[in-house]
Formats: structure tokens, sequence, C-alpha cells
């Protein structure tokens, strides 16, 4: 029968799971990710094959997302607003290109030359949101066709490109527009 040991009766040698995970994660961070891909694996297997676990998992999920919705949210809201202000930095800065804009809440991300949801067959690039932003901030999207524009100035390229010349145009007075929107 095993018998149950203290942290003294060990002298020190003793590391609960999550401890000894997080030395091994910071002493052998290959060995980590090998570990981790392998664990992940079996948690797939299981899932697909075992209905039971399957179930399990699902209720676990739904629990979590009860008891942490709030929380969530925010943190949701925050990591798009963060990585859409990074893709737009990388595109060169939080400012329309065209007028000069730069409340952020304003501005868009425009295709220079638009290429349409249809025609683009990439399975790496996505329509739009936080995973086309991610995408842009760790360089995995060609960004010679993407600018920074805000909402008027982004409809007016679009119908300049869909009808050609349309005389209009957008005039950005940014102290007159310094009290708000």
């Amino acid at each position: 029968m095993p018998q149950n040991f203290t942290k003294s009766q060990l002298g020190g040698f003793y590391l609960s799971t999550s401890e000894w995970l997080k030395r091994f994660k910071s002493e052998n961070p290959e060995k980590y990710r090998v570990f981790r891909d392998k664990v992940n694996q079996r948690r797939h297997e299981r899932y697909r094959t075992e209905p039971e676990y399957r179930e399990r998992m699902k209720k676990q999920v739904q629990s979590c997302r009860r008891k942490y919705h709030e929380k969530w949210r925010e943190y949701s809201r925050a990591y798009r607003e963060r990585m859409r202000q990074r893709a737009m930095e990388t595109l060169g800065g939080t400012k329309c290109v065209y007028c000069g804009c730069d409340i952020l809440d304003f501005l868009e991300i425009n295709h220079k030359n638009p290429i349409g949801r249809r025609r683009n067959t990439s399975p790496t690039v996505r329509h739009g949101g936080v995973g086309f932003w991610s995408l842009i901030v760790h360089g995995k999207v060609d960004t010679a066709n993407l600018e920074v524009a805000c909402r008027v100035c982004n409809a007016l390229h679009y119908l300049r490109h869909r009808y050609g010349e349309t005389g209009h145009r957008v005039i950005w007075n940014a102290r007159q527009n310094q009290g708000g929107a």
C-alpha cells in the first residue's frame, strides 16, 4: 500500500505536477514542445474516439464559458484592439494614407488593388478580423497590396475602383475634430 509523504518528510525534493511542468518547460523548451504535442495528440485522439470523454470535455468547456464569460469578453476585446493596432502599425502607422485621419475607431485595412473574397483562394489568408491582423503582424501576408485608410476614404477608394473617378474628395481637419467625433 503506498504511503503518503509530506513535503518536509521528502527533504525539499517534493514538486507538485504544475511545479515540475514549469521547471521542465524552462529547462528543456524543445523537449517540452515534443511532450506537449504528444499529450495534445492523445487528447485529440481520445476526443475523437471516446464519446464519454467528448461529452465530459464539452461540459467542462461550457462550465468555464459560463464562469468566466465577462472576463473572457474583456480580454478578447482588448486583444482584438491590440492586434488591430499592431497590424496597422506594421502597415505604416495608425493614420489614413489619404486624408490623415488618426482616430483608431475610424481606421480600416484597405486593399490597394481589391482582389475580392471569391478570387482569394489562399488557405492561409483569412478575410478579416483578428486572424487576418495576426497574419499581417507575423509577416505571413504580403503587405504590398495593403494600406491603412479611414472608413470614408476606404469607401471612396471602392467607388473609384468600381466606377472610375467620382469627383468626390475627403478633407480631414484634425484641429476641428480634436474635441471628439
